[in-house]
C-alpha cells in the first residue's frame, strides 16, 4: 500500500503491475486503495472480467467508461460526465478518449489510478474482436495522460503472456502479492473478529500454517471447516486430527479455486510436470525452463535435492487426489 502510494503521487509514476497466485488478496488491496491514498489520488478499480463478456469494440469501450463512473462514485463520490452513446458507437476508443478528456476537466488538480484487475482478460478481447485497438488505447494513454496512471493486477506478469503484450507495456514496475507472514497468519487464525474464542491447540495452528503455507485464502478456507466441524460436534478446541480430518471438506468447499489454480492458472506442460512430481518421478534437463517458472510463480521450492517440493502442501494433496481420480 505505502509503495503505491508512493509510485501514484511521484511527478512521472510509472506503470504498475500488481501480481501474485490467485486469491492472494489483490482484489482486497484494490478495494482498500479509497481508504488509504491521499484525497487527491482517485482510485478506480475496474474488474475486466466484465469487458471479456464483450464481442465489439464498442461494448469493451463502453464497459471501461461506464465502470469508471460507477466506481467514481462510490470510490469518492465523484460524478464524472456521462458518456455520448452515439459518439462511442461512430468510433469507440476515439470517444472514450474525448471522455476523458471531460473526465479530466471535471477533477482539475487530482490523477485518476485506473486499477485494472483482470488484466490478462484483454487478451480474449483481442482476440474476440481480431483488434489491438484496447491495447493501443492503453499505450496513448501511458505516453500521452499525465491526469492517468495505469495499475494493471493479475496472476501473471507481462512476460507470461502473449509476446505483442511487451510492445504495449514498457517500464513496468511490479509489485508482487504473496504469503502471509507467519505472525500475520497466525493473527488471522486466532483473532479473525474482535473476542474470538482460544479454540485451537499450538499444534493445529502449526499445522495450518504448514499446510497452507500462509496462503491467506487456505487459511481461512481451513478455518472455516474447522470451526464448522467443532460446531457440528458441539466441542470447542481444534487439535492437529481435526486439522487433518477437515482436508476433504476444504477441497469441497474450495473447489472453485482449486480447479481454477489446476486447469486455468497452469499450462498442459505444467500439469503433466507436477504430476510426474508427485508420482516421484525425476524432472529432466529439459524440464528445467518449467521448473525456474513454477518456482518463480511460488508453486515449488526451488529445492533440486528434494524434488522440488510445493510451497503449499494443500495444493499438492489436492492435486494427488485429482490424479487419483482421473
Amino acid at each position: 500500500m505505502r509503495e503505491i502510494e508512493r509510485l501514484s503521487i511521484a511527478p512521472q509514476p510509472p506503470v504498475l503491475l500488481l501480481y501474485g497466485g490467485r486469491r492472494s488478496g489483490k482484489t482486497s488491496l484494490l478495494k482498500y486503495l479509497p481508504k488509504q491514498l491521499p484525497s487527491d489520488i482517485i482510485p478506480l478499480a475496474i474488474d475486466l472480467q466484465g469487458s471479456a463478456s464483450s464481442t465489439t469494440l464498442y461494448g469493451v469501450a463502453r464497459f471501461l467508461a461506464e465502470e469508471t463512473i460507477r466506481v467514481a462514485q462510490r470510490s469518492r463520490n465523484l460524478k464524472l460526465p456521462a458518456i455520448e452513446l452515439d459518439d462511442f458507437e461512430r468510433d469507440p476508443f476515439p470517444a472514450l478518449q474525448r471522455w476523458m478528456d471531460s473526465a479530466e476537466q471535471s477533477v482539475k488538480g487530482k490523477r485518476f489510478l485506473w486499477c485494472l484487475d483482470e488484466y490478462e482478460r484483454l487478451s480474449e478481447v483481442v482476440a474476440v474482436t481480431n483488434s489491438r485497438a484496447p491495447l493501443n488505447f492503453l499505450r496513448h494513454i501511458i505516453q500521452h495522460r499525465q491526469q492517468w496512471i495505469l495499475l494493471f493486477s493479475g496472476f501473471r506478469t507481462i512476460e507470461e503472456l502473449e509476446p505483442y503484450w511487451s510492445d504495449y507495456l514498457i517500464n513496468t514496475q511490479s509489485m508482487r502479492v504473496s504469503y502471509l507472514h507467519p505472525t500475520e497468519a497466525r493473527e488471522l487464525i486466532t483473532n479473525p473478529i474482535p473476542n474470538f474464542p482460544d479454540i485451537y491447540s499450538p499444534e493445529a495452528i502449526d499445522r495450518i500454517l504448514f499446510l497452507t503455507h500462509c496462503q491467506p485464502y487456505l487459511v481461512q478456507l481451513i478455518c472455516l471447516c474447522v470451526v464448522t466441524r467443532l460446531n457440528i460436534e458441539k466441542r470447542r478446541l481444534a487439535i492437529v486430527d481435526d486439522i487433518d480430518a477437515v482436508i476433504p471438506k476444504a477441497f469441497e468447499v474450495g473447489t472453485q479455486y482449486f480447479r481454477e489454480f489446476w486447469l486455468e492458472s497452469l499450462s498442459e506442460q505444467e500439469r503433466n510436470l507436477l504430476t510426474q512430481l508427485l508420482q516421484n518421478v525425476k524432472p529432466s534437463p529439459s524440464d528445467r525452463p518449467i521448473l525456474k517458472k513454477l518456482c518463480d510463480r511460488e508453486i515449488l521450492f526451488d529445492n533440486e535435492p528434494e524434488n522440488y517440493p510445493f510451497q503449499v502442501p494443500l495444493i499438492g494433496l489436492y492435486i494427488k487426489n485429482a490424479i487419483g481420480d482421473s
